[in-house]
């Protein structure tokens, strides 16, 4: 394990030595980071293989995804739904729930012999959107400012909203297995409770104490840029003490720092206080992608599995474009709008950090489909989002005829 470290080490050396050079020849991180990890993959897949299931592997991924969690909800621009409420609340509320049905009744009916919590596990992995993998797609040329804008907060959000739902699945097959359904909603109604009062109460009194602090000239300049990465990792952990919910704790914790650090809604925090934590979440989501690329050698070793990878394929082309389209009906965005929209939906980062979990939290006869979902999703994301799809809906942008 010491040497798969150090290989992983010196391959985020190199491609922080080297990111801008391979940006311009169109090598995104996320692909030479999933290049190593499959190359590591198949020489060291055994070793790597013994080390992925272990609580100290769970956790690693849980840290990383309640730091991207409270970085996504600070980073909105204009408001909490950046300045385009009525289109975002129609994705979040209404697209994105729609899809979470969708995938679930299509895992029934591909993946027959799996139960209702794993079939909810895998929609909570196979939805869930990241341009992490895509990131050429909202900064090309062609496709129009409000359409990136429109996307890039619907992505920051959506993984925040899915993630109560994800734990709730995975808690259905650990300790709560034993409870009726009613049962199980009321104690996930108040694991949910406590981690919303955990986030509201660590990230409201970090940003009221900044600003406190600010004022009276206590705080240094780099007192912002460290809070935005620990208050994460102490709303995720306060709220693992009262047993409730890291990730909705993490989540609302930065949607209320940023409002109490920022003095209204509306305000938005200075770029220079939150780069040190994009750059950390970065580097922690570069390591995220080595893994992965490893863990997909693992995968496709056990073979082609006909419905998980029809069911992954659906997910991404179908599951998502549809329900996109119908709460899209009548709103301000043109029909070329709503279909790029529901097309431009790669998956990264929140899928691959769910289907870890779900691997680590389930049984070894049912902790297959989650990761083999999970690398489907997440390779069709690359292929066709990191090459295909911004060019095509370009064109189709470009287009003066349709509405």
């Amino acid at each position: 394990m010491a040497l798969l470290i150090v290989v992983g080490l010196t391959v985020l050396v190199l491609w922080a030595l080297a990111e801008r050079g391979l940006e311009r020849v169109r090598l995104t991180g996320p692909f030479v980071m999933l290049a190593c990890g499959v190359l590591v993959g198949v020489l060291a897949a055994d070793d790597f293989n013994s080390r992925l299931d272990t609580a100290h592997a769970e956790k690693v991924v849980e840290l990383i995804l309640a730091l991207l969690l409270f970085v996504d909800a600070t980073e909105v621009r204009g408001g909490p739904f950046g300045g385009e409420a009525r289109v975002i609340s129609r994705l979040l509320f209404l697209a994105m729930p729609l899809s979470l049905i969708a995938a679930f009744v299509a895992g029934s009916l591909l993946l027959p012999a799996l139960s209702g919590p794993v079939l909810l596990m895998l929609a909570c992995i196979v939805i869930p959107t990241d341009f992490a993998p895509a990131s050429p797609i909202l900064r090309h040329a062609a496709i129009p400012v409000r359409i990136r804008h429109i996307l890039n907060v619907e992505s920051g959000y959506n993984d925040g909203i899915v993630s109560p739902i994800f734990v709730f699945a995975v808690s259905l097959v650990g300790k709560r297995a034993g409870l009726d359904g009613v049962e199980a909603l009321l104690d996930g109604l108040w694991a949910f409770l406590f981690a919303a009062a955990a986030g509201i109460v660590v990230g409201g009194g970090a940003g009221f104490v900044l600003r406190g602090t600010r004022r009276i000239g206590f705080a240094s300049d780099r007192s912002g840029r460290f809070a935005m990465v620990l208050v994460p990792l102490l709303s995720y952990v306060a709220a693992n003490l009262v047993e409730a919910n890291g990730f909705v704790a993490a989540f609302l914790a930065g949607i209320v720092y940023r409002v109490v650090r920022g003095g209204s809604r509306h305000a938005d925090l200075d770029p220079a206080e939150t780069a040190f934590a994009d750059d950390v979440g970065q580097l922690v989501s570069m390591a995220m992608w080595f893994g992965f690329g490893a863990v997909a050698v693992l995968v496709f070793s056990n073979g082609l599995k006909p419905a998980l990878i029809l069911f992954g394929v659906l997910a991404v082309l179908v599951l998502r474009l549809v329900p996109v389209l119908l709460c899209l009906l009548r709103s301000s965005l043109r029909w070329r709008e709503r279909i790029a929209v529901g097309v431009l939906g790669p998956r990264g980062t929140a899928s691959i950090v769910f289907g870890f979990l779900a691997f680590d939290a389930l049984p070894e006869s049912d902790d297959l489909p989650p990761l083999y979902a999970m690398t489907v999703v997440v390779v069709l994301s690359i292929v066709l989002y990191g090459v295909v799809a911004p060019p095509l809906t370009a064109r189709l942008l470009r287009s003066r005829r349709g509405g």
